[in-house]
């Protein structure tokens, strides 16, 4: 019984080791050899096992409409081989815009968890989608829609792989809710904010923003 219970201490502590991850553009201005080696040095310095990336549809999709993930796939084998986790940022075809045909997003969705699977273990549904310039027009709407669209994708493809809601810029409740509102509240598995207070304090700020988004959360169920 002591060992099955210091197998057990030693698998939970193996859990919350590394809790923590960072933003950095490893599949794109990092992604050479040179300077992803530095900022993955850095990360395995600092105990941090996740990154946030962006995933240009563009880059993979062939004008004969086929894809080709191999500079992707030497990514994430060189992450695997570091014990580093990718966590994608799932954008449309055009950059800024949203996607004007959601059948094709969806086509990329399925493609990208269905050749990585559960390598990718969370798929950001945009970044910022509540900003014009990486969402034009910062329709909740179409947002949600989006949303729900690749929800259902990933889940169809493996219900394992989580979905997180766009990252926002700050936390607008507001937004959310048109979101909610729109049919999207059960459409991802985590919700993503980024949470900034500047020039204010955290305290008073940041605190009190996320509690009136968790009152909101309660809402919607």
């Amino acid at each position: 019984m002591a060992a099955v219970a210091a197998a057990f201490t030693m698998s939970v502590s193996a859990e919350v080791v590394h809790p923590y991850g960072v933003c950095a553009h490893v599949t794109r201005s990092e992604r050479g050899a040179h300077r992803l080696k530095g900022t993955l040095d850095a990360m395995e310095m600092a105990g941090i096992r996740y990154v946030r990336s962006d995933f240009d549809a563009p880059a993979v999709l062939k004008a004969d409409g086929t894809y080709d993930f191999s500079n992707y796939d030497r990514l994430l084998d060189e992450l695997d081989a570091r014990g580093v986790k990718l966590l994608p940022i799932l954008y449309g075809y055009e950059r800024g815009l949203p996607p004007a045909d959601l059948e094709k997003y969806k086509a990329y969705v399925r493609t990208v968890v269905s050749h990585y699977g559960r390598r990718l273990p969370v798929v950001e549904i945009w970044n910022e989608a509540n900003l014009n310039g990486f969402f034009k027009g910062e329709d909740p709407v179409l947002y949600a829609k989006t949303l729900q669209a690749a929800y259902e994708v990933v889940k169809s493809v493996d219900p394992e792989i989580r979905v997180a809601f766009t990252g926002t810029a700050g936390v607008p409740l507001d937004y959310i809710r048109k979101v909610f509102e729109a049919g999207a509240a059960k459409s991802f598995d985590i919700m993503n904010v980024h949470p900034y207070s500047h020039p204010a304090q955290p305290e008073g700020s940041m605190d009190v923003q996320t509690e009136k988004l968790r009152a909101l959360m309660t809402e919607f169920g």
